[in-house]
């Protein structure tokens, strides 16, 4: 899947959103959907980071690429932990043309 500033908020938030919280301290850990206005101000205060390995106790291990890249997302590491085929079927939709 193509990832381009286009849609990078909205995958990353229906990623967040699919994802299985993980760790000891998940019953410590209110839960929240990420909202698409939450995952453009991660992106915009995280400018050099294009890597989200945990977010908010949640496993994504996805490369969305920075501000005016393009990327394709693999998503091996995050069907790892969430599922086989999480990731697709989290971000089917999102393409982009």
């Amino acid at each position: 899947m193509l990832v381009t500033d286009e849609n990078r908020a909205l995958v990353l938030t229906a990623l967040y959103n699919a994802a299985t919280p993980s760790g000891p301290w998940v019953q410590e850990h209110d839960f929240k959907p990420m909202t698409i206005e939450e995952a453009e101000r991660l992106l915009e205060n995280y400018k050099t980071q294009d890597y989200f390995d945990y977010v908010n106790r949640r496993p994504l291990k996805v490369l969305l690429g920075r501000k005016g890249e393009s990327v394709i997302v693999d998503f091996r590491l995050y069907d790892r932990d969430n599922g086989p085929g999480a990731g697709y079927a989290a971000c089917k939709g999102l393409e982009v043309d």
